[in-house]
C-alpha cells in the first residue's frame, strides 16, 4: 500500500514538471553556472553574464505556451504549488526584473558567483508566487531571503557587512514570527493548504482573536518581504549600502513574491471579519510613514527606500479590497512599477559611479547632461503618478477601485483611506521632484565637466524604459486585456 502511494506521488510529481518549465530553466541555469564557475576558477564572468541572460529569456519564453494552455489553475506536486495565470504573470515580471538587473554595468560582473545567486533570488520569488501551502510559501521566502543576505554584502565594504548583518537578524526575527503563526494556523485548521475549502471552513469556525493573531504573525513574514510597515526597518540601510543592481532587484522581486502570496492568502483569510480592516490600516500607515520619512532624506537611495515603503502600501490596498477590478488595478500597477523603479535605479547607478550620492550632488546637471536629467524627470513623475506616464494610469486605477468599493459599502473607512492615499500622492511630489528641481533649477557648485555621459547602450536601455512608461499610458488597454485573462477569484480549482 505504501509502495503504491509512493509510486502515485512520484508519477504525479513527474506529471507536474511540464507546468514548471520556467522554474526548471532557472534551476538548470543555477547548476550550469555553478559548474562553469568551478571549472573556470571564476575567470569567465562575461560568459556567466551571457548565460544568465539566456536562461532568463528562455524561462520567459517558456511562460508563453503555458499562458495559452492554462485558462484556470491546477495543483502540482501533491498540492504544494499551483499552475495558474496569476503565477505566470508574476513570474514574467520577476524574469523581466532579472534581465534588467543583468543589464547594469558595474564591477559586480567581476564576481562570478553574483550571477547564480541572482538567479536563486529569482527562483525563490517564482516559487513564492505559485505556492498554495504555508510550507511552500516559507521555503520560497527563505530561498529569496538567503540569496538576498548574500547579495547585500557583495560591495565588500564595512557598511555592506553592517547592513547585511542587520538584514539577516531582522529576517531571522520575521521568519520566527511567521513560523509561529504557521504552527498556530495548523493547530486551528489542521492543514497548511490555505486554498482548500477545509482550511477556510476551519478558520472561519476558529476563535476569531486567536485566528487573527495567528494570521498577523504570518503576515509579518510577508510584510518583511514587501517592506511594509512595521517590518520595513531593514529597507533604508539595504537600499543605501547594497550595490545598486541588488537594491533594484530587492525593490521588485521579493515585493512581487510577497504581494502575490498576500493576494492568495486573502482569499481564505478574509473569512475572519477584521482581517481586511487590519490590512487596510497597515497599508494606510505604511503610505503615510513612507512618504513622511522620505521628505527628510538627503541621500537619493534612502529616499527611494522610504518611497518603496509607501508604494508597498499603495499595492496592498487593492489586495485588501479583493474584487475583480481591484486585482486588475494591482496587476497593472505592479507591472508598471517594474519599469519606473528600474529607470530610477538605472540612472542612480550611473550617478553613483560618478561619486554623486546626495541631492546636492545633482545640482545644475540638467544643463550639461540634458538626457540624464530628462530621464530622471520621467522616472520621478511616473513614481508620483503624473500624466502622460503609466504611473498616473496605475494610481488612477487603484483610486478608482477604492472609490468603487466605498460606493458599494456602508462605512466611510474606504473614503478616509482614499483621501489619505490621494493626499500622500501630493506629499510625494515634494521628494520625488527634488531630483529634477536640483538638476534643472539649482546652480552647479562643483565642476562636472569631467563627468562621463551615458553610453549608447545605457541610453538605449533608458529609452526603452521611458518608452514603456509612455506606451502604457497611451495604450493601457493593451496590458489590461492581458490582465483580464487572469481568472478571479484568485484560486479556481
Amino acid at each position: 500500500m505504501h509502495k503504491e502511494g509512493l509510486s502515485f506521488q512520484l508519477l504525479e510529481a513527474l506529471g507536474s514538471l511540464n507546468q514548471v518549465g520556467p522554474e526548471l530553466a532557472i534551476g538548470a541555469g543555477i547548476i550550469l553556472l555553478l559548474i562553469i564557475d568551478l571549472v573556470t576558477s571564476g575567470k569567465r564572468p562575461l560568459l556567466l553574464l551571457v548565460l544568465s541572460m539566456l536562461f532568463a529569456f528562455v524561462a520567459l519564453w517558456l511562460i508563453l505556451p503555458l499562458w495559452v494552455q492554462m485558462p484556470e489553475g491546477g495543483l502540482l506536486f501533491s498540492g504544494q504549488l499551483i499552475a495558474d495565470r496569476h503565477g505566470l504573470f508574476a513570474k514574467a515580471i520577476i524574469l523581466l526584473a532579472l534581465a534588467l538587473t543583468l543589464l547594469f554595468g558595474t564591477g559586480l560582473q567581476l564576481r562570478t558567483e553574483y550571477y547564480y545567486i541572482l538567479l536563486s533570488l529569482a527562483l525563490g520569488g517564482m516559487l513564492m508566487v505559485s505556492s498554495t501551502t504555508l510550507l511552500s510559501v516559507y521555503l520560497g521566502l527563505e530561498l529569496t531571503s538567503i540569496s538576498g543576505y548574500i547579495l547585500t554584502v557583495f560591495g565588500l565594504k564595512k557598511l555592506n557587512f553592517e547592513a547585511g548583518i542587520k538584514y539577516l537578524l531582522f529576517g531571522a526575527f520575521a521568519s520566527g514570527l511567521m513560523l509561529y503563526g504557521i504552527s498556530l494556523l495548523y493547530g486551528l485548521t489542521g492543514s497548511l493548504a490555505f486554498t482548500t475549502e477545509a482550511f477556510i471552513t476551519q478558520l472561519q469556525q476558529a476563535n476569531e482573536p486567536l485566528a487573527l493573531f495567528a494570521m498577523v504573525l504570518v503576515l509579518m513574514g510577508i510584510f518583511f518581504k514587501i517592506a511594509l510597515f512595521p517590518m520595513h526597518l531593514w529597507t533604508p540601510d539595504i537600499y543605501q549600502t547594497a550595490p545598486v543592481p541588488v537594491a533594484a532587484i530587492f525593490s521588485v522581486v521579493p515585493k512581487i513574491g510577497g504581494l502575490i502570496v498576500l493576494l492568495r492568502l486573502t482569499e481564505g483569510f478574509s473569512v475572519v471579519s477584521s482581517y481586511s480592516q487590519f490590512l487596510i490600516f497597515m497599508a494606510s500607515v505604511s503610505i503615510v510613514f513612507g512618504n513622511m520619512a522620505a521628505l527628510n532624506q538627503s541621500n537619493v537611495r534612502r529616499m527611494l527606500a522610504y518611497s518603496s515603503i509607501a508604494q508597498a502600501g499603495f499595492l496592498v490596498l487593492p489586495i485588501a479590497i479583493n474584487d475583480g477590478f481591484a486585482v486588475t488595478s494591482f496587476y497593472f500597477y505592479i507591472f508598471i512599477y517594474l519599469f519606473m523603479n528600474y529607470l530610477a535605479f538605472y540612472l542612480v547607478d550611473h550617478m553613483e559611479r560618478e561619486q554623486k550620492f546626495s541631492f546636492n550632488d545633482y545640482k545644475g546637471l540638467g544643463k550639461k547632461h540634458a538626457f540624464l536629467a530628462v530621464a530622471f524627470l520621467v522616472a520621478m513623475m511616473s513614481l508620483v503618478g503624473f500624466p502622460p506616464l503609466a504611473g498616473f494610469t496605475g494610481k488612477l486605477y487603484i483610486f478608482s477601485s477604492l472609490w468603487n468599493e466605498w460606493q458599494t459599502s456602508s462605512g466611510s473607512l474606504l473614503l478616509f483611506v482614499l483621501l489619505i492615499a490621494a493626499g500622500n500622492t501630493v506629499v510625494a511630489l515634494f521628494y520625488y521632484l527634488k531630483i529634477p528641481y536640483f538638476m534643472f533649477l539649482k546652480v552647479e557648485e562643483k565642476d562636472t565637466s569631467g563627468m562621463e555621459t551615458l553610453t549608447a547602450g545605457q541610453i538605449m536601455t533608458a529609452c526603452l524604459l521611458v518608452f514603456m512608461l509612455v506606451f502604457f499610458f497611451l495604450k493601457p488597454d493593451s496590458l489590461i486585456q492581458i490582465i483580464q485573462q487572469i481568472p478571479f477569484p484568485v484560486t479556481q480549482l
